[in-house]
């Protein structure tokens, strides 16, 4: 594992803005990751976080076909005890958090986070899912694009049930960082997708609804709407508490 991430590490991450292109993220996955993760079995997948979508896809859709869903990212998230799941997400919502804030990360240092899972079958078989997650693409403004998935299970899983297990790899200031920001949010944190982290932003500049519906080329119904529902979820009662809340945690 570290041999595949020293090489992701040399090559530094991409920018991009707008859509991506397919073709490419392939290509820099064969680059980085390609032959290594041929070799020793794994399964190789890219999300693109802002619209929750595979732009890549090496090989789960035929690994867990025996569920008999299409979509890949929730054949894997299948395959992780319901009770784990809601732990999981928080601990790759506050990965993704951390790295965006670390300077060696967004310059192409070795950082990753490791999600193991061991399961016990009733019959006694032991069987583990490992799942490593880097940031492999960001947005011109710093923010992590899309995710690169390293996927590996050992042993035969049947009827699994067990608990997870959490690795970081990177600097000693990541860890820190991801361990306080591990505390601060809690599972049940609200995070923002990418449209609403768009109003943020303007909010924070003290833009009223109406130049924001300007500016974005929506309806004031459409602003104030979102505006609602984002301080319903942060669970605030204005906006200044709201812009303060995503200061804060690292939205804006």
């Amino acid at each position: 594992m570290r041999t595949a991430l020293h090489k992701i590490a040399t090559l530094g991450p991409e920018q991009v803005d707008g859509p991506l292109d397919p073709d490419r993220v392939a290509q820099l996955v064969q680059e980085t990751v390609g032959r290594w993760a041929s070799i020793t079995g794994q399964w190789v997948v890219v999300q693109d976080l802002e619209h929750d979508v595979l732009v890549y896809d090496n090989g789960l859709t035929s690994a867990f076909a025996q569920h008999g869903e299409p979509a890949t990212l929730e054949c894997l998230r299948a395959r992780i005890p319901e009770q784990e799941r809601a732990r999981v997400r928080h601990l790759q919502q506050v990965f993704r958090v951390t790295v965006e804030h670390c300077t060696p990360c967004r310059s192409g240092a070795d950082c990753a986070l490791t999600l193991t899972h061991r399961h016990r079958s009733p019959k006694g078989r032991f069987g583990r899912l490992q799942r490593h997650v880097l940031p492999l693409l960001w947005s011109s403004d710093g923010r992590v694009r899309a995710m690169l998935h390293l996927c590996r299970e050992v042993g035969q899983l049947h009827g699994v049930h067990g608990a997870g297990a959490w690795s970081l790899t990177g600097p000693d200031a990541l860890h820190e960082d991801f361990v306080a920001r591990l505390k601060e949010l809690g599972p049940d944190t609200w995070t923002p997708s990418a449209r609403e982290r768009e109003l943020l932003q303007l909010m924070a500049q003290g833009l009223t609804s109406q130049v924001i519906a300007t500016r974005l080329h929506r309806s004031l119904h459409t602003v104030n709407t979102h505006r609602r529902n984002m301080l319903r979820k942060a669970g605030v009662s204005n906006t200044t508490a709201l812009v303060e809340q995503a200061l804060k945690l690292g939205w804006v």
